[in-house]
């Protein structure tokens, strides 16, 4: 609940310990992340990434149906092409989103842009754009959520970029 967007660097294509039924399985690192964020009441993650554009994960029938329908998403072959300039669009309408928890994630991250210290006008829009949407994002309650229980808690609903290698992302979006 202390951040709205999150950048997850390093061996990202690897694969990570995760409880599977009573026991430990391997699983890819979005898998993780979703059996971390179910168990918070996420209902369904975005991920987008540059050549496949949107897609709702799981590829289970409750959560497509239900990021189909509040982002009006219009997919072929599970996906929906989409340009950075309306993933933007996408990041405001996932943070501000109070039908369902729920999270974006931007796959391939570190390959968005071309030189990632000298940004042509269209990357730097969407950088700059990005930064003001964390910095304007305020945790939600859903709509009908038990305020008594842990799922009632003001979260944010958070984008996560997923990078191999930080160095190919501007300087002043990784910490180091």
């Amino acid at each position: 609940p202390i951040r709205s967007q999150f950048v997850l660097a390093g061996n990202i294509r690897d694969t990570f310990l995760i409880p599977f039924e009573g026991s430990v399985t391997l699983a890819p690192l979005l898998r993780c992340l979703w059996v971390h964020l179910a168990k918070l009441d996420y209902r369904f993650l975005l991920v987008y990434d540059p050549v496949e554009g949107l897609r709702p994960y799981p590829n289970e029938p409750a959560p497509v149906e239900l990021a189909t329908r509040l982002f009006d998403l219009k997919l072929v072959d599970g996906a929906m092409p989409m340009s950075l300039e309306n993933l933007v669009g996408t990041m405001r309408k996932v943070a501000a989103m109070r039908e369902a928890r729920c999270a974006l994630v931007v796959d391939f991250a570190s390959r968005l842009a071309r030189s990632p210290n000298q940004l042509d006008a269209a990357e730097h829009r969407f950088f700059v754009a990005a930064e003001r949407i964390s910095l304007a994002a305020h945790p939600v309650v859903p709509k009908g959520a038990d305020i008594s229980t842990s799922t009632g808690k003001a979260r944010f609903n958070p984008t996560l970029w997923l990078v191999n290698r930080a160095q190919d992302l501007p300087s002043w979006l990784v910490l180091d």
